[in-house]
């Protein structure tokens, strides 16, 4: 036999078996990298959903924080207005340190009790007295 019919015999057996074997290899090989990289897309996957959980847990409590803030200043009768709009919390304890005694109230019960007690009547629905 001639080396050119035998190359024409051996050469589709070959190219067919290395088809074969690249078709094999390459298919197992495809699929050893997608288990391999199945577990990262499914930690990706996982993180995407505990971040996306995060977020909505974030946005209900500020939502219930400003629905409670809501609720307090309307059982206070503000109908919503912000009391504290504009002003923001002390750094540090004040203390006033000065000489003014400030202004004596010791006085106010003595002369003026009978004016008190009608006060204090009228306030608890009673009628006021003239003693």
């Amino acid at each position: 036999m001639k080396a050119s019919e035998l190359k024409q015999i051996i050469k589709p057996l070959i190219k067919e078996c290395l088809k074969e074997v690249l078709v094999e290899e390459g298919f197992t090989k495809m699929l050893s990298e997608a288990t391999k990289t199945q577990p990262v897309i499914q930690q990706i996957r996982k993180v995407e959903k505990d971040n996306l959980q995060e977020i909505t847990a974030q946005k209900n409590s500020l939502r219930e924080l400003q629905e409670n803030k809501k609720k307090m200043l309307n059982s206070i009768g503000k109908s919503g207005f912000d009391v504290f709009a504009g002003t923001e919390p002390l750094k540090e304890d004040v203390q006033i340190k000065g000489s003014d005694p400030g202004v004596d109230i010791n006085g106010l019960m003595n002369d003026n009790k009978a004016i008190w007690n009608k006060m204090l009547n009228a306030m608890d629905g009673k009628k006021g007295s003239n003693k």
